[in-house]
């Protein structure tokens, strides 16, 4: 592939896509489905597919990534700081997990009966980051949800109200901690991700400049499998010449244009290496292997060091 100049950063890309009006229909028909269903709590889900040691092969829960919830403290200090958090199906949608972020517990939903349990966030959440199936005596009683006339979820525990409903997409380039904070799938998935030392020590010698420009989706299940493997070696490498772009595209890939016509970028995942603002290499769409590997491999045979 023949480099690529790159001019210069695009300026950030206007909000778009179907996202919210599709997510709430979804959660509308998740209530139906789950009323008719009958009870059937914690019903195994099947385990996402890809690679990588960031998605583990068996997890009990769906990730929903067309749901979001927000969670705000009952105390005067915790309203200024409300939580965002994950929205897990079963299978079968009969119940539905919450897992807030730096919050100490998880809430699960029986769609069917509208009850909802609190559980410590331990009894769902292991320490490689990926849900489990929680032990139902670790539950305790939190009250009942009730369905808004939006299709959205809501509920309140004697610390806390929470709200679920469909997801804002990101659009344009984002910073870390703004992604990490509206999908935080990704930092977790990363704090628990293990590199091969091999890419980690690459990356810590490297002596020129880099930009790596990931192009992403909230609603893209492939990004979030592989993604989090390029941001454990990036921060295990602590190599401050290497920056990480991120780039939220809308689902029919048409915003943000400008980064996307500037990058020609037409997959999710895509991960654009840039050194001396010349394109050296890319890895579209669902990698072979590792993708912290193949980037790796990109910057071996660019001799870029």
């Amino acid at each position: 592939m023949s480099p690529t100049r790159l001019s210069g950063p695009p300026s950030r890309g206007r909000p778009g896509g179907p996202g919210a009006p599709r997510a709430a229909a979804w959660l509308a028909v998740a209530l139906l489905l789950g009323a008719s269903a009958g009870s059937g709590a914690f019903a195994r889900g099947d385990a996402p597919a890809g690679g990588g040691e960031a998605a583990p092969a068996a997890s009990p829960w769906i990730e929903n990534p067309e749901l979001t919830l927000a969670l705000t403290p009952f105390d005067e200090a915790g309203a200024a700081s409300a939580h965002g958090g994950e929205v897990f199906d079963s299978d079968d949608y009969q119940t539905m997990l919450l897992l807030p972020s730096d919050w100490d517990l998880a809430y699960v939903l029986d769609l069917a009966g509208g009850n909802v349990s609190a559980f410590p966030r331990a009894a769902v959440l292991g320490a490689d980051g990926e849900t489990r199936r929680p032990d139902p005596r670790a539950a305790r009683p939190a009250g009942v949800f009730v369905g808004g006339g939006d299709a959205r979820i809501l509920f309140a525990d004697d610390r806390c109200e929470v709200e679920v409903g469909p997801t804002p997409p990101l659009i344009g380039a984002v910073s870390r901690a703004e992604l990490e904070r509206r999908q935080p799938v990704y930092g977790r998935r990363a704090r628990g991700y293990h590199p091969d030392p091999a890419v980690v020590g690459q990356l810590s010698t490297l002596a020129q400049p880099l930009e790596i420009i990931a192009f992403f989706g909230t609603w893209c299940s492939t990004c979030k499998h592989h993604l989090p493997g390029v941001m454990a070696a990036v921060d295990q490498a602590a190599n401050e010449r290497i920056t990480i772009i991120f780039v939220g595209v809308d689902e029919n890939m048409a915003a943000p244009e400008d980064w996307l016509a500037r990058c020609g970028v037409h997959a999710t995942p895509t991960v654009i290496l840039v050194a001396g603002g010349v394109e050296v290499g890319r890895v579209e769409g669902d990698p072979r292997g590792k993708l912290e590997e193949e980037l790796a491999a990109l910057l071996r045979e660019h001799e870029i060091r």
